[in-house]
């Protein structure tokens, strides 16, 4: 039998502790199972880089993609495959792997898993001693991030109306007429950017049952797509907005650029440090920032 923690988030949308009783039911069935619940912030990541110091063979997270971005640094580069449960509120990385959001329906999926054991090992990206598994995003997208997380009420109330509205306020307060300020370079890729999202995966999150893609060539098999813009003129909302959701036309734009399948990234500013973002969870302001491909660095229940 094999060996697993379930490392739940009871603060997350869809998770509760009745829930989490009935999952913990669920799966000790067939699992040797421990549970533990988070406290704080990168409690994930220290209780599953424990379980893979304790040889266990899975770790499965339960919540939204913040708790899944935690146990992935916990478990980069270990034996320790990571499986996942959705509790949060997009859960971008779960439908990237087909996992249903229902969570009834992605509980039999992971058991029918679980059954047939297999792992294999995936791509994941490195930013300044942190692991992501679906993007990194320069400019605005984190500074929308930032926004979204000083209003943790509005965000739970309103969900995605209020980070696509937090999206275009952003859009329109701080990136109008923006001068290029952020020196990128990507393989053969070099030039003064706005904005930049990295990423690992194609969607790049999800509007209700939309799929939202800045990089349509982005494949967790391969390296990192970068889409990069070197200004962003608010008449440009309408139509990214609607290519994003279908059409994939703006990595085309006039002060667009796309580089597929790197294996580095580096930003440096030339004036104001920059926000990012990882995984949707805001990391801070910088002034510099190397991002590099970790080649086959996570082990996912397959």
């Amino acid at each position: 039998m094999k060996r697993a923690l379930l490392v739940t988030n009871l603060t997350a949308r869809s998770v509760s502790p009745r829930l989490k009783q009935v999952i913990q039911n669920a799966l000790s069935a067939d699992l040797d199972l421990q549970i533990a619940d988070t406290s704080h912030r990168n409690h994930a990541t220290e209780l599953s880089r424990q379980a893979a110091e304790q040889g266990l063979d899975l770790v499965i997270a339960f919540g939204g993609d913040g708790t899944m971005n935690e146990v992935v640094n916990g478990l980069a580069g270990t034996d320790t495959a990571l499986a996942i449960l959705p509790g949060g509120m997009a859960n971008v990385f779960c439908r990237s792997l087909g996992i249903p959001v229902d969570i009834v329906e992605a509980t039999g999926y992971l058991l029918n898993r679980i059954k047939n054991y297999q792992t294999r090992s995936v791509n994941i990206g490195h930013i300044d001693g942190r692991y992501f598994v679906m993007s990194c995003g320069i400019g605005l997208d984190a500074a929308t991030v930032r926004r979204t997380e000083t209003n943790p009420s509005a965000k739970r109330q309103f969900r995605d109306w209020f980070f696509l509205w937090s999206a275009v306020r952003t859009a329109v307060t701080e990136y109008r007429g923006k001068a290029p300020y952020i020196h990128l370079s990507a393989g053969d890729l070099s030039e003064d950017v706005v904005l930049a999202v990295i990423s690992n995966i194609g969607a790049f999150t999800f509007f209700k049952n939309w799929q939202v893609t800045i990089t349509p060539q982005a494949r967790i098999e391969e390296g990192l797509d970068v889409f990069s813009m070197r200004r962003f003129p608010i008449t440009y909302i309408p139509g990214i907005l609607i290519s994003a959701f279908k059409t994939g036309s703006h990595v085309r734009h006039k002060h667009a650029s796309y580089a597929h399948d790197v294996a580095s990234v580096s930003l440096k500013s030339s004036g104001d440090p920059f926000p990012v973002q990882v995984d949707g969870e805001f990391l801070g302001e910088r002034t510099e920032l190397a991002v590099d491909l970790v080649p086959d660095g996570l082990k996912l229940l397959d």
